[in-house]
C-alpha cells in the first residue's frame, strides 16, 4: 500500500445550516473508518483544516469529492505528499467554536495561539509544518478530553 497525506483548508458555505456541519462530520467518520483513513478534522470560525492519511488512491478520491462538495469553497491544499508511515493514529474531530459539533472536544484558544500564526485562527496562512503541528496538538488535546470524560 502506498500511503499519502493531504492537508487542506476550506471555507464552509455560510448559507449552509449548522446541521450540514454535523452531516460532514458523520460522513467523514463513517467513510474514514471504512477506508482506513486517519487524520484530524478541525472546524473553527467557518473554516475547516484537515489532515488525511490513507492509501494514495483513497486520498485522491477524497480530494476529488471535496473539490466537488458544494458545502466547501476556497479549498486550498497545504500539503499533498507520499508518506512512509502514518503520523495520525486515528480519525479525530475537534472544533473551536462554541456550539456542539457531535460532542467533539472544543480546543482552547491558547492551543490556537501557540501553534498557528497568532490569536486568530487563520488556516489559509499556515505552512505544512505549522498546519501539521497544530493538528497534532488538536489530536492530543482531543484524546486527553475524551479520556477525562470517560
Amino acid at each position: 500500500m502506498r500511503m499519502s497525506r493531504l492537508v487542506y483548508c476550506s471555507t464552509h458555505r455560510e448559507l449552509a445550516p449548522f446541521h450540514d456541519l454535523q452531516d460532514i462530520v458523520t460522513t467523514a467518520q463513517n467513510n474514514n473508518a471504512a477506508n482506513e483513513v486517519t487524520g484530524v478534522l478541525f472546524y473553527g470560525h467557518g473554516t475547516f483544516l484537515q489532515a488525511i492519511e490513507a492509501d494514495l488512491v483513497d486520498v485522491a478520491k477524497l480530494h476529488d469529492r471535496l473539490t466537488r462538495d458544494p458545502r466547501h469553497y476556497r479549498l486550498q491544499v497545504i500539503e499533498s505528499e507520499p508518506i512512509a508511515s502514518r503520523t495520525y493514529d486515528r480519525f479525530t474531530v475537534a472544533h473551536l467554536d462554541g456550539g456542539t459539533l457531535l460532542d467533539a472536544p472544543v480546543v482552547d484558544q491558547t492551543i490556537v495561539a501557540r501553534h498557528t500564526l497568532g490569536d486568530r485562527y487563520t488556516p489559509y496562512r499556515l505552512t505544512a509544518a505549522k498546519a501539521n503541528g497544530f493538528l497534532h496538538a488538536v489530536e492530543r488535546h482531543a484524546q486527553r478530553s475524551l479520556v477525562e470524560v470517560n
